[in-house]
């Protein structure tokens, strides 16, 4: 449990400090505000594939769901440093989704597995996000 809190907090750090500077680094892209929130909304869009992978996830075990959502996550963030358009953010953004879709489901299943009070863990790794 002290290992997924701690990699938990590993992974929102880097998102919250990504989610809150992007839009002002998009707008230096020559962005419209229209072109700037698709990207967000690819990544909200991912959701929409949930189902799918959580089948997949299932299919190869949690922890390995985790392990490869922090790999994606790891290649994706060097493809970030190489985008120079809207669109390869929006693209990029669309495959982060999917992958913290993933992290996030796999993570939940692997710690409220191991517990008897499973919705007492739950709401503890929710405060934890």
């Amino acid at each position: 449990m002290r290992i997924a809190l701690a990699v938990q907090f590993i992974y929102s750090f880097g998102f919250n400090l990504v989610y809150r500077t992007l839009p002002a680094y998009l707008s230096t892209l020559s962005s419209s505000a229209a072109q700037i929130s698709l990207v967000q909304t690819a990544y909200n869009a991912a959701s929409l594939l949930k189902t799918f992978l959580g089948a997949g996830a299932d299919k190869i075990g949690k922890r390995r769901a985790i392990l490869l959502s922090f790999l994606s996550l790891m290649a994706i963030a060097f493809l970030l440093s190489f985008a120079t358009s809207i669109n390869h953010f929006i693209i990029l953004f669309f495959l982060v989704g999917m992958t913290a879709g993933v992290y996030y489901s796999s993570i939940n299943a692997l710690v409220a597995d191991r517990h008897e009070r499973k919705t007492e863990t739950l709401f503890r790794l929710e405060s934890a996000y």
